[in-house]
């Protein structure tokens, strides 16, 4: 057992995750093997949270590149915390995962709708196999089919997805947003297999993957750094026994105890960290960054509590009057601190970045120095949206609105 401070902790999952290093990612793909996965989402008031997440840890990111890696097969999309870019290599777990999820169709949602329409889905990949790279687009729905609304999905749309699910089909590029299915075999690069992961092999997969990723954790990043259904095939989701399976790596030396003032239960990390943990550097950031909801440290909210003691919602699918901060806030990060949360608005047309809100937790006293990397690292995330003027809102706090326009 090793005893560690939290800002140690803080720091040295911040390190992990590349976002306060003296080692920053030189490409998008150097990101993704040292995060895994990358969530993809669709809410766009600034960039999109994969081209935040990329651009907090690889500065000279541009917007939407991370598909270029897709479309050279460095990268695939699967669902692991959410729908996410993945790297290509970490392919055989995922086929695992591919191939329960075929294993669990009966009594699935799925079940009764394929009585109805396995000839489409026959059709479908049918198509795909003969054509190559398809979307929904290419498939015309009969008039008598035609979707009613906007959230109903045409049974072809539905045929594609099922047969994603079930690693029938991957995603072989996309068109803007829209997604391009092919077969598998067109897809994976010669050098990766097809064939599944053993489920002997899953839980030391996941153990290494979160702590790659992390650093440090309990079961609790065991269970949400990649969701997976193999949690309940290995533990059947139960604490207890994912615990007791770090426990075994602690007595067979892969593992070491942490206990990590301010944190109740006992953490883990590998045994080759021992060393890097005790004496990890107190590194400030040149400027402050602004965390994307879906980001691979804000995403868990459990992690923000129980590293930083940070509360957070995204706020955007709460009805506007339930609202407590805002429609899109992004934790700021400032050193190995989150200091408070701040809700950005890209005026793309207008090439202007409004700053629509701005709240500091309570205990943090702001300085000047804090106001210099907030307006340095406000401008620096104007410049990746293409903006070249930063305005501030009415509504925000008058002190804070000021201070920080006096050195913007």
């Amino acid at each position: 057992m090793i005893e560690i401070s939290l800002e140690q902790a803080q720091r040295f999952i911040l390190e992990k995750q590349g976002l306060l290093t003296t080692k920053p990612a030189k490409s998008v793909l150097e990101v993704a093997r040292k995060i895994h996965n990358i969530q993809i989402d669709t809410i766009s008031v600034v960039a999109r949270s994969h081209d935040l997440t990329i651009y907090n840890r690889f500065e000279n990111y541009t917007e939407k590149e991370i598909w270029d890696n897709l479309r050279r097969k460095e990268l695939f999309e699967y669902y692991s915390h959410g729908l996410c870019l993945i790297p290509i290599e970490d392919y055989p777990f995922y086929k695992f995962c591919m191939d329960d999820y075929r294993d669990r169709e009966k009594n699935s949602r799925w079940e009764k709708w394929l009585t109805v329409n396995q000839k489409i889905v026959d059709f479908v990949l049918n198509r795909v196999k003969k054509e190559g790279p398809l979307s929904s687009k290419d498939f015309k729905v009969p008039e008598e089919r035609k979707s009613k609304g906007w959230f109903e999905w045409k049974e072809e749309k539905r045929a594609l997805e099922y047969l994603f699910y079930r690693g029938d089909l991957l995603i072989n590029h996309r068109e803007g947003f829209q997604k391009y299915y092919d077969i598998p075999e067109r897809v994976l690069p010669l050098n990766i297999s097809h064939e599944p992961m053993t489920i002997k092999d899953a839980p030391d997969y996941l153990l290494n993957t979160t702590l790659s990723s992390l650093g440090i954790c309990d079961y609790e990043e065991i269970k949400s750094y990649i969701r997976s259904r193999t949690l309940k095939l290995i533990w059947n989701n139960k604490p207890s026994l994912i615990t007791e399976y770090l426990e075994e790596k602690v007595k067979d030396d892969t593992l070491i105890k942490v206990n990590v003032q301010g944190i109740d239960r006992t953490q883990f990390i590998k045994s080759t960290d021992s060393k890097k943990i005790e004496t990890v550097k107190s590194l400030e950031s040149a400027e402050a960054k602004l965390i994307n909801p879906f980001d691979n440290v804000a995403r868990d909210r459990n992690l923000l509590r129980k590293f930083w003691n940070f509360n957070y919602k995204l706020e955007a699918y709460t009805p506007a009057p339930d609202r407590i901060f805002g429609y899109y806030l992004m934790p700021i990060l400032i050193d190995h601190q989150i200091i408070g949360r701040l809700e950005p608005k890209a005026h793309r047309k207008e090439s202007r970045l409004e700053i629509k809100s701005i709240f500091f937790e309570n205990w943090f006293k702001p300085s000047k120095n804090f106001y210099e990397k907030l307006a340095k690292g406000l401008w620096k995330f104007a410049t990746f949206h293409n903006c070249t003027e930063i305005t501030l809102n009415d509504k925000i706090n008058k002190d804070i609105k000021n201070t920080l326009t006096s050195v913007l």
